[in-house]
Protein backbone atom coordinates (compact mmCIF):
# COMPACT_ATOMS: atom_id res chain seq x y z
CA UNK A 1 0.00 0.00 0.00
CA UNK A 2 2.82 2.42 0.87
CA UNK A 3 4.52 1.64 -2.43
CA UNK A 4 1.27 2.36 -4.27
CA UNK A 5 0.89 5.69 -2.47
CA UNK A 6 4.44 6.60 -3.38
CA UNK A 7 3.85 5.78 -7.05
CA UNK A 8 0.65 7.81 -7.09
CA UNK A 9 2.63 10.78 -5.82
CA UNK A 10 5.45 10.62 -8.31
CA UNK A 11 3.64 9.49 -11.48
CA UNK A 12 2.22 12.98 -12.14
CA UNK A 13 5.73 14.36 -11.73
CA UNK A 14 7.16 11.84 -14.18
CA UNK A 15 4.47 12.70 -16.71
CA UNK A 16 5.21 16.39 -16.23
CA UNK A 17 8.90 15.84 -16.92
CA UNK A 18 8.12 14.21 -20.23
CA UNK A 19 6.68 17.50 -21.45
CA UNK A 20 9.81 19.43 -20.54
CA UNK A 21 8.52 20.60 -17.18
CA UNK A 22 10.74 20.93 -14.14
CA UNK A 23 9.68 19.16 -10.96
CA UNK A 24 10.62 20.87 -7.73
CA UNK A 25 9.92 20.85 -4.04
CA UNK A 26 9.84 23.96 -1.85
CA UNK A 27 10.79 22.98 1.68
CA UNK A 28 11.19 25.04 4.83
CA UNK A 29 12.87 28.42 5.26
CA UNK A 30 14.50 29.21 8.60
CA UNK A 31 14.65 32.46 10.54
CA UNK A 32 18.36 33.02 11.15
CA UNK A 33 17.78 36.15 13.22
CA UNK A 34 16.47 36.80 16.72
CA UNK A 35 13.71 39.04 15.33
CA UNK A 36 10.38 37.59 16.36
CA UNK A 37 8.21 38.89 13.52
CA UNK A 38 10.47 37.22 10.94
CA UNK A 39 9.03 33.93 12.19
CA UNK A 40 5.98 34.83 10.10
CA UNK A 41 8.25 35.17 7.05
CA UNK A 42 9.68 31.76 7.88
CA UNK A 43 6.19 30.33 7.43
CA UNK A 44 4.90 32.51 4.59
CA UNK A 45 7.89 32.68 2.21
CA UNK A 46 7.67 28.98 1.11
CA UNK A 47 3.92 29.32 0.47
CA UNK A 48 4.39 32.55 -1.49
CA UNK A 49 7.12 30.96 -3.63
CA UNK A 50 4.96 27.89 -4.30
CA UNK A 51 2.16 30.17 -5.43
CA UNK A 52 4.46 32.02 -7.84
CA UNK A 53 5.99 28.82 -9.26
CA UNK A 54 2.56 27.23 -9.71
CA UNK A 55 1.67 29.99 -12.17
CA UNK A 56 4.56 28.97 -14.46
CA UNK A 57 3.80 26.31 -17.06
CA UNK A 58 7.39 25.04 -17.09
CA UNK A 59 7.38 24.16 -13.38
CA UNK A 60 5.51 21.47 -11.46
CA UNK A 61 5.43 22.03 -7.70
CA UNK A 62 4.93 19.05 -5.39
CA UNK A 63 2.32 20.05 -2.84
CA UNK A 64 3.54 20.22 0.73
CA UNK A 65 0.77 18.10 2.22
CA UNK A 66 1.61 15.26 -0.19
CA UNK A 67 5.27 15.64 0.70
CA UNK A 68 4.52 15.37 4.41
CA UNK A 69 2.51 12.19 3.89
CA UNK A 70 5.15 10.71 1.64
CA UNK A 71 7.87 11.17 4.26
CA UNK A 72 5.94 10.36 7.37
CA UNK A 73 8.25 7.44 8.12
CA UNK A 74 11.41 8.95 6.64
CA UNK A 75 11.23 11.89 9.01
CA UNK A 76 12.16 9.59 11.86
CA UNK A 77 15.00 8.03 9.88
CA UNK A 78 16.43 11.39 8.82
CA UNK A 79 16.03 13.20 12.14
CA UNK A 80 19.27 14.39 13.65
CA UNK A 81 21.40 14.10 10.53
CA UNK A 82 22.88 16.69 8.19
CA UNK A 83 20.22 18.83 6.55
CA UNK A 84 22.05 18.79 3.21
CA UNK A 85 22.08 15.02 3.01
CA UNK A 86 18.48 14.72 4.14
CA UNK A 87 17.46 17.31 1.56
CA UNK A 88 18.95 15.27 -1.28
CA UNK A 89 17.21 12.10 -0.17
CA UNK A 90 13.89 13.93 0.10
CA UNK A 91 14.32 15.11 -3.49
CA UNK A 92 15.22 11.67 -4.75
CA UNK A 93 12.26 9.98 -3.08
CA UNK A 94 9.84 12.67 -4.22
CA UNK A 95 11.01 12.54 -7.82
CA UNK A 96 12.01 16.20 -7.75
CA UNK A 97 14.76 17.61 -9.94
CA UNK A 98 15.29 20.64 -7.72
CA UNK A 99 14.72 21.42 -4.05
CA UNK A 100 14.33 24.98 -2.86
CA UNK A 101 15.01 25.79 0.77
CA UNK A 102 16.47 28.83 2.42
CA UNK A 103 16.47 31.40 5.17
CA UNK A 104 15.27 34.85 6.18
CA UNK A 105 17.51 37.21 8.07
CA UNK A 106 18.32 40.78 8.98
CA UNK A 107 21.79 41.95 7.96
CA UNK A 108 22.56 45.32 9.47
CA UNK A 109 19.57 47.49 8.62
CA UNK A 110 18.54 45.37 5.65
CA UNK A 111 16.23 42.36 5.39
CA UNK A 112 17.28 39.38 3.29
CA UNK A 113 15.70 36.25 1.87
CA UNK A 114 18.16 33.63 0.61
CA UNK A 115 16.97 30.67 -1.47
CA UNK A 116 19.13 27.56 -1.95
CA UNK A 117 18.32 25.87 -5.27
CA UNK A 118 19.64 22.31 -5.00
CA UNK A 119 19.96 20.13 -8.12
CA UNK A 120 19.07 16.70 -6.76
CA UNK A 121 21.05 14.76 -9.36
CA UNK A 122 24.40 16.38 -8.60
CA UNK A 123 23.99 18.08 -5.22
CA UNK A 124 25.00 21.40 -6.80
CA UNK A 125 23.53 24.39 -4.96
CA UNK A 126 22.81 27.75 -6.54
CA UNK A 127 21.89 30.59 -4.20
CA UNK A 128 19.60 33.48 -5.03
CA UNK A 129 19.15 36.34 -2.57
CA UNK A 130 17.04 39.45 -2.36
CA UNK A 131 17.68 42.33 0.01
CA UNK A 132 15.29 45.14 1.03
CA UNK A 133 15.93 48.24 3.15
CA UNK A 134 12.89 47.59 5.36
CA UNK A 135 10.39 44.81 6.15
CA UNK A 136 7.45 46.48 4.41
CA UNK A 137 8.09 45.04 0.95
CA UNK A 138 7.80 41.26 1.30
CA UNK A 139 5.60 41.00 -1.81
CA UNK A 140 8.15 42.87 -3.95
CA UNK A 141 10.96 40.70 -2.53
CA UNK A 142 9.05 37.54 -3.46
CA UNK A 143 8.34 38.90 -6.94
CA UNK A 144 12.03 39.56 -7.57
CA UNK A 145 13.23 36.30 -5.97
CA UNK A 146 10.72 34.02 -7.69
CA UNK A 147 11.29 35.67 -11.09
CA UNK A 148 15.05 35.19 -10.84
CA UNK A 149 14.66 31.58 -9.71
CA UNK A 150 12.33 30.88 -12.64
CA UNK A 151 14.90 32.46 -14.95
CA UNK A 152 17.65 30.27 -13.48
CA UNK A 153 15.61 27.08 -13.83
CA UNK A 154 13.84 27.62 -17.15
CA UNK A 155 15.56 30.50 -18.93
CA UNK A 156 12.19 32.23 -19.02
CA UNK A 157 11.66 35.77 -17.75
CA UNK A 158 14.33 38.42 -17.51
CA UNK A 159 16.87 38.27 -14.72
CA UNK A 160 16.56 41.46 -12.68
CA UNK A 161 19.30 42.91 -10.54
CA UNK A 162 16.85 45.16 -8.69
CA UNK A 163 13.35 46.56 -8.66
CA UNK A 164 12.24 49.97 -7.50
CA UNK A 165 10.22 50.20 -4.34
CA UNK A 166 6.84 51.80 -5.01
CA UNK A 167 7.17 55.57 -4.88
CA UNK A 168 5.66 57.41 -1.98
CA UNK A 169 2.66 59.48 -3.20
CA UNK A 170 4.31 62.90 -3.09
CA UNK A 171 2.18 64.28 -5.93
CA UNK A 172 -1.13 63.46 -4.24
CA UNK A 173 -0.06 64.99 -0.94
CA UNK A 174 1.18 68.07 -2.77
CA UNK A 175 -2.12 68.39 -4.67
CA UNK A 176 -4.01 68.04 -1.38
CA UNK A 177 -1.78 70.74 0.16
CA UNK A 178 -2.55 73.15 -2.67
CA UNK A 179 -6.28 72.36 -2.57
CA UNK A 180 -6.70 72.71 1.18
CA UNK A 181 -4.56 75.86 1.27
CA UNK A 182 -6.63 77.45 -1.50
CA UNK A 183 -9.84 76.54 0.32
CA UNK A 184 -8.48 78.01 3.55
CA UNK A 185 -7.66 81.29 1.78
CA UNK A 186 -11.10 81.47 0.16
CA UNK A 187 -12.96 80.91 3.43
CA UNK A 188 -10.63 83.25 5.28
CA UNK A 189 -11.52 85.96 2.76
CA UNK A 190 -15.23 85.22 3.33
CA UNK A 191 -14.62 85.57 7.04
CA UNK A 192 -12.92 88.95 6.56
CA UNK A 193 -15.66 90.21 4.23
CA UNK A 194 -18.48 89.27 6.58
CA UNK A 195 -16.59 90.57 9.60
CA UNK A 196 -16.12 93.90 7.82
CA UNK A 197 -19.84 94.02 7.00
CA UNK A 198 -20.67 93.14 10.60
CA UNK A 199 -18.42 95.93 11.92
CA UNK A 200 -19.77 98.54 9.51
CA UNK A 201 -23.47 97.74 9.24
CA UNK A 202 -26.02 99.96 10.90
CA UNK A 203 -28.91 97.61 10.22
CA UNK A 204 -29.65 95.79 13.44
CA UNK A 205 -31.49 92.92 11.73
CA UNK A 206 -28.31 92.02 9.77
CA UNK A 207 -25.93 91.80 12.76
CA UNK A 208 -26.70 88.14 13.47
CA UNK A 209 -26.53 87.16 9.80
CA UNK A 210 -23.08 88.75 9.24
CA UNK A 211 -21.83 87.35 12.55
CA UNK A 212 -22.92 83.78 11.77
CA UNK A 213 -21.47 83.91 8.26
CA UNK A 214 -18.15 85.27 9.53
CA UNK A 215 -18.00 82.74 12.36
CA UNK A 216 -18.78 79.77 10.10
CA UNK A 217 -16.29 80.90 7.45
CA UNK A 218 -13.63 81.31 10.14
CA UNK A 219 -14.20 77.76 11.44
CA UNK A 220 -14.04 76.28 7.94
CA UNK A 221 -10.85 78.22 7.14
CA UNK A 222 -9.21 76.84 10.30
CA UNK A 223 -10.18 73.26 9.36
CA UNK A 224 -8.89 73.72 5.81
CA UNK A 225 -5.66 75.23 7.12
CA UNK A 226 -5.18 72.27 9.48
CA UNK A 227 -5.75 69.78 6.68
CA UNK A 228 -3.40 71.76 4.45
CA UNK A 229 -0.71 71.65 7.13
CA UNK A 230 -1.16 67.89 7.51
CA UNK A 231 -0.95 67.44 3.74
CA UNK A 232 2.17 69.60 3.66
CA UNK A 233 3.77 67.38 6.29
CA UNK A 234 2.85 64.34 4.17
CA UNK A 235 4.35 66.02 1.10
CA UNK A 236 7.65 66.67 2.85
CA UNK A 237 7.73 63.16 4.35
CA UNK A 238 7.11 61.48 0.97
CA UNK A 239 9.63 63.75 -0.76
CA UNK A 240 12.34 62.88 1.76
CA UNK A 241 11.50 59.18 1.56
CA UNK A 242 11.65 59.21 -2.22
CA UNK A 243 14.98 61.04 -2.18
CA UNK A 244 16.49 58.51 0.22
CA UNK A 245 14.77 55.34 -1.00
CA UNK A 246 16.70 52.17 -1.74
CA UNK A 247 15.78 49.54 -4.28
CA UNK A 248 15.20 45.88 -3.58
CA UNK A 249 18.30 44.19 -4.96
CA UNK A 250 19.19 40.66 -6.01
CA UNK A 251 22.45 38.88 -5.32
CA UNK A 252 23.43 35.53 -6.82
CA UNK A 253 27.11 35.68 -5.97
CA UNK A 254 27.87 32.37 -4.32
CA UNK A 255 30.79 31.09 -2.30
CA UNK A 256 32.02 27.56 -2.83
CA UNK A 257 31.48 25.38 0.23
CA UNK A 258 31.42 21.62 0.79
CA UNK A 259 28.91 20.08 3.20
CA UNK A 260 29.47 16.42 4.02
CA UNK A 261 26.39 14.47 5.05
CA UNK A 262 25.39 11.12 6.46
CA UNK A 263 22.10 9.29 5.78
CA UNK A 264 20.91 6.22 7.63
CA UNK A 265 18.20 4.49 5.63
CA UNK A 266 15.43 2.46 7.27
CA UNK A 267 17.21 -0.69 6.08
CA UNK A 268 20.19 0.30 8.30
CA UNK A 269 22.47 1.12 5.36
CA UNK A 270 24.72 4.13 5.80
CA UNK A 271 25.32 6.55 2.90
CA UNK A 272 27.85 9.37 2.74
CA UNK A 273 27.40 12.41 0.52
CA UNK A 274 29.01 15.74 -0.21
CA UNK A 275 26.90 18.78 -1.13
CA UNK A 276 28.66 21.50 -3.09
CA UNK A 277 27.58 25.11 -2.63
CA UNK A 278 28.89 27.71 -5.09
Amino acid sequence: MKTLQYLLCIIPLMIGSSYGQINLVVTDFSNNSDIFFLDSWERSVPDLLRSEFAQTDQIVVLERDKLDKLFEEQKLALAGFADSAATLQIGQLAGAEFIISGSVDKIGKHYRIAANITRVKTGEVHIEKVVAPDPDHLKEMIDLLSGNIIHHLTGKREYKESISIANYPTFYFFAATVGFTAAALVYNQKYLDNKKKYDSTLEFNKFDSYYDKANNAHKVSLVMASLGGTALFGTLYCWIKNKSKENITADNRNQVTFNPGVIINPNKKVQFSVQIHF
